[in-house]
């Protein structure tokens, strides 16, 4: 937007104000929701403009390419292929044996267990999608 006059800033200012209204609306609403978190895991709520929520993240393996060869010379039953290594065996292996882990990802293959993550995505506005 182009300020040209002082009502042009006038409305500018005023948009302005409402838009800042707004987020500290939804700052709070989020705080809000982020407390109750504990029973927000897998749930997602609309926000205003906002969709928020916690989503579980699945344990899994990490391998970079020191950890690839080292697995091919050490562990060669964790390799799928000439450059794929079996993550989910790997993810299986190091979830049954928690005292490797610590020995694997010095060597570059690095476990993750489950985890939540919270994400925040805007919603769809249908008036300017047309």
């Amino acid at each position: 937007m182009e300020l040209k006059t002082w009502e042009d800033a006038e409305v500018a200012g005023t948009e302005f104000a409402e838009l800042t209204s707004q987020l500290e609306i939804l700052k709070e609403e989020l705080r809000e929701f982020c407390a109750r978190r504990h029973d927000a895991v897998g749930k997602a709520r609309i926000l205003g403009p906002v969709i928020v929520g916690f989503r579980k993240v699945p344990a899994n393996v990490a391998v970079d390419n020191d950890g690839y060869k080292w697995l091919r010379d050490k562990h060669a039953r964790y390799i799928i292929t000439v450059e794929e290594p079996n993550r989910a065996g790997l993810r299986e292996f190091l979830r049954a044996h928690p005292e490797l882990q610590a020995q694997f990802a010095s060597a570059g293959v690095i476990y993750r267990g489950t985890a939540e993550a919270f994400y925040l995505k805007l919603v769809r506005n249908e008036k300017n999608e047309g």
